[in-house]
């Protein structure tokens, strides 16, 4: 039987959150991310893959004690590119994928927390959200 690793009591979380264009659901699912646990330790990357709305000029008037840093790609670089990238860089115990679309509930950093803790082989888990136009 495969050995997982206990998670610590308090366990480091890193987020990696993911922009391209989409002004209208990042000014509204990124501060609900910065703002969704007042119990858990959480750092936010930020990533820009190249917008061209006003979502870099948005991103840039940012300051929040979360955001690790935020990215800005001239071009898009892609959402596997860059989430290798970030998942080698960080020395986190627990990592995640948010894009832009995603609408995180207050305490959801909580539950996965509290998921990985009661059940050490949890790998992963995921979320979709499918737009009407999808």
């Amino acid at each position: 039987m495969n050995s997982f690793p206990k998670i610590s009591p308090n366990p480091d979380v890193a987020i990696i959150f993911l922009t391209f264009n989409r002004f209208h659901y990042t000014h509204k699912t990124l501060p609900a991310l910065l703002d969704s646990s007042d119990r858990i330790s959480y750092q936010i990357r930020i990533v820009d893959n190249g917008s061209s709305d006003r979502t870099v000029e948005y991103l840039q008037q940012l300051s929040h004690p979360r955001i690790e840093k935020i990215i800005f790609h001239k071009k898009n670089e892609g959402l596997v590119k860059t989430t290798k990238k970030f998942w080698k860089e960080t020395t986190a115990e627990l990592v995640g994928k948010i894009d832009n679309d995603i609408l995180v509930p207050k305490g959801w950093i909580e539950e996965l927390v509290s998921a990985h803790k009661n059940i050490p082989q949890l790998a992963a888990a995921g979320f979709c959200h499918f737009r009407k136009e999808d």
